[in-house]
């Protein structure tokens, strides 16, 4: 039930549409300089090759807390937060309460080539916790689901 597409021509994006309406799941991935946008909004996912071949290059080291980086190619944690914030705000009209997994598969649908590590951020936790010391939301930690209730602050 799950297709992955290894290009970035958006000659597949027919096909990735037919997949779709077959009810299929397309995750797709390419390089960033030569990947269709067309493509990359049509997968459920899209992973770029570039941010897989760096993240192996990579050391792995630990970031200390409350220091957030800078992501590749100038983009801004600043740039999450605000995507992030755009998602909740639609869904907080809708869902009460708003589970942070929900959030976590809109922005996945709505930006599929989002990636927290691009932002400077570790995980989508991190992300979050960022937008609640900046502010914006409050979070509240449910021991039972294992999942963050997301309130906006903001409006």
């Amino acid at each position: 039930d799950t297709f992955a597409l290894l290009s970035g021509d958006s000659d597949f994006s027919p096909l990735v549409s037919k997949l779709k309406e077959n009810d299929r799941r397309v995750i797709g991935c390419g390089v960033k300089s030569s990947t269709s946008e067309l493509l990359v909004a049509g997968c459920d996912e899209f992973i770029f090759y570039d941010d897989l071949v760096s993240a192996a290059e990579k050391p792995r080291r630990r970031q200390r807390p409350g220091k957030v980086a800078k992501g590749p190619k100038g983009s801004q944690p600043e740039e999450a937060i605000d995507r992030l914030l755009a998602i909740v705000h639609s869904l907080a009209a809708e869902y009460d309460p708003l589970w942070g997994s929900l959030v976590k598969q809109t922005l996945r649908r709505v930006h599929p080539g989002f990636s927290e590590p691009n932002y400077g951020f570790a995980s989508f936790v991190e992300l979050l916790k960022a937008a609640e010391e900046a502010g914006d939301l409050e979070l509240d930690y449910d021991k039972e689901r294992g999942n963050y209730k997301i309130r906006l602050l903001k409006e």
